[in-house]
């Protein structure tokens, strides 16, 4: 494992090691956990550079923190748009404001979603997605489809979602990293 320095706010510096950073979330394992708390900003020294992150849960000597993806400083080799397997049935796609097909969303990412539909799509068209998590609003995003794995499963690509959708988009992305971890 590769070793990251975290320095609290009272500038206590906390040797780790990075166990890994998927998009928004790093996971790092120290042995000093006393003086960190969930909900607790960083300041991480990592390859000559610093960046910030906050503490989002504590497990054992496990920490996960949040990286913003626009955190300009971390360094570029993470993969920003991990695709994450879920099962949503609460979907539908739709063109020129009519519903063109009900959907099953098999992954999500921040970059895209991948689905499986029981109608064959025009793959030149843009779509808008609707779908419903269990906890959020509807998420809406405008689609363009990148791949077709066979008749009716297919990856698109978002090519756009406002402010608000994105933050309930992500949202919803870091809440499945954190119940992966449990």
């Amino acid at each position: 494992m590769e070793r990251i320095a975290l320095v609290t706010q009272n500038k206590k510096v906390i040797e780790a090691a990075l166990n890994y950073v998927e998009c928004e979330l790093m996971n790092v394992v120290v042995k000093d956990v006393d003086s960190l708390n969930v909900g607790d900003q960083v300041y991480c020294l990592y390859q000559k550079k610093q960046f910030t992150a906050h503490i989002i849960k504590r497990v054992n000597y496990n920490l996960y923190l949040y990286l913003s993806l626009q955190e300009s400083n971390f360094p570029t080799e993470r993969r920003r748009f991990i695709r994450y397997h879920c099962s949503i049935l609460d979907a539908a796609l739709f063109h020129n404001q009519q519903q063109a097909a009900s959907i099953h969303v098999v992954d999500i990412s921040v970059n895209g979603f991948g689905f499986t539909t029981d109608k064959k799509l025009d793959e030149k068209l843009e779509y808008s997605i609707r779908l419903k998590t269990e906890d959020t609003k509807q998420i809406t995003a405008t689609i363009v489809t990148r791949n077709t794995v066979d008749h009716y499963r297919y990856g698109t690509e978002i090519r756009y979602i406002d402010e608000e959708n994105l933050f309930h988009l992500r949202r919803f992305i870091l809440q499945q990293q954190l119940l992966r971890q449990e």
